[in-house]
């Protein structure tokens, strides 16, 4: 286990993948929430979320949350309702790494160190007492957010690591202490009880839950080392991803690559490739480019575009600009033409 007063930080703009805010959006749109009304403010849009190479800035994702806050204030204990959505499958490569590991208490761990690779918005402070292992929320993070925002991501993280706990070793109770810093709510404390199993206390000065030695040493059904291990390292490499700068001037480097591609007859490059070339990953090149207000298919539309009219302009036929550009036919290559110009090549020529 980690070591006692253990502090795990999150950085403030931490990336992170869309499932969390797909998730808020499907729960939203069952309690009569729209998606695009759901998202609005915050520059995501439907097809964002259903994209599973896209990232977004944890910003993006609290804008949604005031907006979901905001509109379902009718909604009871809305926090954690949205916190028992979140089960292993939910992190991805994380979760594998969790399911895999060889008790309770390892698969913690695991979390704990990769809580980057969550949707949470507060650093968590673990440290063992006589009777198992306290868990606390810093919630000063979120001192700007408002008091609904704040209860709601209290109840939603505690919710979603009781989630975490019973998704790996079945029903029961391993929270025997829970304390939550907001004043109790007007639903009452039994709707808590039924969610934990057992009676928070509020107005408390730290958010906390204490998770029973006991239930820590609980050994997993599914533990595998292997798996373990190599799910562990593919979450390096995630958080490597997450974090590696972005190099300037991204989308001039990208169409530099894309034209000399097209010189050579190699045709238009893939993403994947071009990433590669400029030693970033594939979802950090969409991530700098977005940054830089384009995409790579604009760009390949706008180089494409200005090659085809160069040789168009030196007397090159149809067919032939075709096959540089990688189309099977002049058809194809046409009607790409006229999608992005409006006009056909014949003209243009």
């Amino acid at each position: 286990m980690l070591e006692a007063d253990t502090s795990v930080r999150l950085s403030a703009n931490s990336r992170r993948s869309t499932a969390s805010a797909a998730l808020l959006t499907e729960f939203a749109a069952e309690h009569g929430l729209p998606a695009e009304r759901c998202l609005r403010g915050t520059g995501l849009s439907p097809a964002d979320l259903e994209d599973p190479d896209a990232e977004i800035d944890a910003a993006q994702e609290l804008a949604l949350i005031g907006t979901l806050v905001r509109e379902l204030a009718h909604v009871p204990a809305l926090g954690l309702a949205a916190g028992r959505r979140y089960h292993l499958t939910t992190y991805g490569l994380l979760g594998l790494a969790v399911i895999s590991s060889p008790t309770l208490g390892q698969a913690i761990d695991v979390g704990l160190s990769y809580l980057d690779l969550t949707f949470m918005f507060t650093p968590f402070t673990v440290e063992h007492v006589g009777h198992g292992l306290r868990a606390t929320l810093d919630q000063r993070p979120l001192a700007g957010a408002g008091p609904d925002v704040t209860r709601f991501l209290a109840e939603r993280e505690m919710a979603a690591v009781v989630t975490f706990v019973r998704d790996l070793i079945g029903l029961g109770r391993p929270i025997i202490q829970l304390d939550f810093q907001h004043p109790e709510p007007a639903y009452g404390a039994a709707v808590y009880e039924r969610v934990f199993g057992v009676r928070p206390a509020f107005g408390r000065p730290v958010t906390c839950g204490v998770i029973t030695a006991e239930a820590l040493r609980t050994p997993l059904l599914q533990a595998e080392p292997r798996t373990a291990e190599l799910s562990r390292r593919q979450c390096e490499q995630r958080r490597a991803a997450l974090y590696r700068p972005a190099p300037a001037n991204v989308a001039e480097k990208v169409r530099d690559r894309l034209r000399r591609g097209l010189e050579r007859g190699a045709g238009i490059p893939t993403p994947r490739q071009v990433a590669a070339e400029l030693n970033l990953g594939e979802r950090s090149l969409r991530r700098a480019l977005r940054a830089e207000g384009t995409s790579f298919s604009a760009l390949v539309i706008e180089v494409a575009t200005a090659f085809a009219r160069s040789l168009l302009a030196e007397g090159h036929t149809v067919e032939a600009v075709a096959g540089t550009l990688g189309y099977a036919s002049a058809s194809g290559f046409s009607h790409a033409f006229k999608r992005w110009t409006g006009t056909t090549p014949g003209a243009a020529r």
